[in-house]
């Protein structure tokens, strides 16, 4: 199992984990986490995500080692956003968490126009790796959304398997928070869009001075500078505001955020044209549901993979304004009843995510995906 992008730590790194997880507990089969970064280990990702991960093993590589391993194996599962791999595992399986809208000399181009001059190169690259998918022995996804736009845009008929979400339900009684959870990064998939989040709750306290409710911030932040550079931007823009941020915290803290937070934001996908650009839409939405396993009530951006997991009026709430956003979260501040009402039906629709479910639908497929070759 091969992992493009280590130094993210993020919702793929999780589902790639969880996944190894999973085959791990089969006798009858033998699984390598191959890793790039001499900081991974199977205890920090332990830590991390909280998961055992008994039985699997971690091979430090380098571009060589990676070849080779990959090239020995039964079957290859390599997760990238953009990288093709080209290997001779005897089946080879691509984790595209990406739903990538058209790619071609338009697209290119625009990017181009825009100044997005890396993002236009990379797209040839992301040509092969599309290619390389299409004549794989499969292709993953984890939403019905990412499925659906690369069927539309590319012909590639991936299998969604949606992902693992664990139970972070702990009966901590709930506070005025307003939490957000995830990678604290501009780019171009899925931005978390906290900008707009903190450009809201001024609006919010501009409003209702004395509501007396904190907004939370808490996600993984790489060392890069263009990340760095933005965690900066954001802790000027909430000076002043009861704003507080959390940058990569322990699986045992974030539990604690899910259970003391009462409101939970989203805003990945705002200001983006979900048919052009569906890349820059929430492809799933994990820590979405992660909240609301805690009780926690959604008020997420209407878009992407989120109207997977969200029915709005029983489990949470859409918007699409800001307007929206800060009119809906007043009335919950002020609405205990239908806070807790809402509440409830966030954890009743977030079971249909459980591990139990996700690894029935992991060890079905590859199993199947195996038998052709071991019987």
């Amino acid at each position: 199992m091969y992992n493009a992008s280590w130094e993210t730590m993020g919702g793929g790194e999780k589902y790639l984990c969880a996944m190894a997880d999973v085959l791990a507990r089969d006798p009858a089969l033998s699984v390598l986490l191959l890793v790039d970064r001499p900081e991974v280990t199977v205890g920090s990702l332990r830590t991390f995500f909280g998961m055992a991960l008994e039985r699997v093993t971690l091979q430090h590589v380098n571009v060589r080692t990676q070849q080779e391993a990959l090239d020995a194996a039964d079957l290859a599962i390599i997760q990238t956003n953009w990288k093709p791999l080209r290997c001779r595992a005897r089946r080879t399986a691509y984790i595209l968490h990406v739903p990538y809208g058209p790619i071609g000399i338009a697209s290119t181009c625009r990017r181009v126009l825009h100044g997005e001059f890396k993002e236009g190169l990379k797209d040839f690259v992301r040509s092969r790796l599309l290619a390389e998918a299409r004549t794989a022995s499969a292709a993953i996804v984890n939403s019905l959304f990412a499925r659906d736009a690369l069927l539309h845009h590319h012909a590639i008929p991936a299998t969604c398997i949606q992902p693992a979400i664990d139970d972070f339900l702990r009966g901590i009684p709930k506070e005025k928070i307003i939490l957000s959870v995830g990678r604290i990064f501009r780019g171009l998939y899925n931005d978390k869009r906290y900008d707009v989040m903190v450009d809201a709750f001024r609006t919010l306290c501009g409003r209702r001075p004395d509501h007396g409710w904190q907004y939370w911030i808490t996600g993984s932040c790489g060392t890069d500078r263009a990340s760095v550079e933005y965690l900066a931007r954001l802790r000027r823009a909430a000076e002043g505001l009861p704003v507080v941020f959390h940058i990569n915290p322990p699986y045992a803290f974030l539990t604690e955020c899910y259970n003391r937070a009462t409101l939970f934001w989203h805003a990945a996908g705002f200001g983006v044209d979900e048919q052009r650009s569906p890349e820059r839409m929430e492809h799933f939405g994990m820590t979405t549901v992660e909240a609301m396993t805690a009780r926690c009530v959604p008020v997420v951006y209407e878009g992407g993979g989120q109207r997977e997991i969200v029915t709005a009026g029983s489990s949470g709430f859409f918007w699409t304004t800001r307007e929206t956003l800060v009119q809906t979260t007043l009335q919950l501040m002020h609405d205990t009843a239908l806070t807790a009402r809402i509440g409830a039906g966030a954890r009743a629709q977030a079971a249909g995510f459980s591990p139990a479910r996700f690894a029935e639908r992991v060890n079905t497929f590859f199993h199947e995906l195996l038998a052709d070759h071991h019987g």
